[in-house]
């Protein structure tokens, strides 16, 4: 989450597209709050040229990881740039992996919504859902795009990060209770509660 514009960064792993190399340069652009399948990802660009099959870990000058390289949700006017997901977002995942257990996995992109935004769009706050991926236990339950989740198990979905929080706290395999807001055809909206078994990724 320290990352900024001008920092110097080393590119370790494969960046030039073989075993054991090793480039660097700045960054040059982050662009923040990218929707991604159950969450959200900062991708980090570099001024390095991108390479195929590059790859491996953004350092910073102190040596920590700052990103990891990658080519998913590149934008693709800057797709000749190197770039790194920030590792900030792949805490929750990099910790499930090192306890031995999957990552919760329930399918769904979209978008939080706090107070101020939920007045300007005479909506309810929560998590906007505006894509269900097929085959995954929200599309086996019924989610559907334009659904608001405002509750999983515990967690009030009220502002930022929200969401996150969570997925984090879900445990892949359990079965969670979920609050789902959906607008009926008067336009208002009704709260349903849904359980969903949560699969691993």
């Amino acid at each position: 989450y320290s990352v900024q514009l001008g920092d110097m960064v080393i590119a370790a792993g494969s960046p030039m597209g073989f075993p054991n190399s090793v480039s660097y340069g700045y960054i040059s652009y982050i662009n923040k709050d990218i929707s991604v399948i159950d969450g959200y990802q900062t991708i980090c660009y570099t001024d390095m040229d991108a390479v195929e099959n590059g790859g491996g870990v953004l350092l910073n000058m102190q040596g920590q990881i700052i990103g990891w390289i990658t080519e998913e949700n590149k934008s693709s006017t800057l797709s000749d740039r190197t770039a790194a997901i920030g590792i900030s977002d792949l805490k929750y995942i990099i910790e499930d992996l090192l306890a031995g257990r999957s990552t919760a996995y329930l399918g769904v992109k979209g978008l939080e919504v706090d107070y101020t935004e939920a007045a300007e769009r005479g909506v309810t706050t929560g998590f906007y859902v505006t894509e269900v991926v097929q085959g995954s236990p929200a599309y086996g339950i019924g989610i559907q795009p334009s659904d608001i989740i405002v509750q999983i198990g515990a967690q009030e979905i009220l502002g930022s990060g929200d969401f996150q929080k969570a997925m984090d706290a879900v445990e892949a395999g359990t079965g969670v209770p979920v609050i789902v807001s959906r607008r009926s055809a008067l336009g208002e909206y009704q709260e349903e509660t849904m359980e969903i078994t949560f699969t691993g990724r």
